[in-house]
């Protein structure tokens, strides 16, 4: 898995205890976690907001950041049925077999654009 802080970045603060492991792909947690601060709409929370998009590539935060501004959820939960929690339109096996399996890479719904990721609980 690639590391999403480079040595241009030292002076940012660490990643978030909470994120730091895991078998999902890092820039996926830190997004997860953004859309969960952003929609909560704390203005107390700025900072934290700031700290976590300070770690997300450039690539990722554009396509999250068009995705809000649509008025569409940015990251998305597929369920066990294998439909997209963004759009609720059913994946293909080939993309619900990759999402589940392929953990260490960032996946997006081919119909709505949104981040995919799986629970652990419903990992095969």
């Amino acid at each position: 898995m690639n590391s999403v802080v480079s040595s241009d970045t030292e002076d940012r603060p660490p990643a978030p205890d909470s994120l730091q492991g895991g078998r999902l792909n890092r820039s996926l947690l830190l997004l997860i976690q953004l859309q969960r601060l952003i929609l909560g709409e704390n203005e107390k929370l700025k900072g934290r907001i700031d700290c976590l998009r300070s770690y997300i590539p450039s690539e990722h935060l554009i396509r999250f950041d068009g995705l809000l501004a649509n008025g569409r959820r940015a990251v998305a939960i597929v369920t066990p049925a294998d439909v997209c929690g963004g759009c609720r339109f059913r994946l293909s096996q080939r993309t619900s077999w990759i999402v589940r399996r392929v953990r260490d890479q960032i996946h997006t719904c081919r119909y709505c654009g949104c981040f995919l990721y799986v629970r652990p609980e419903d990992y095969e």
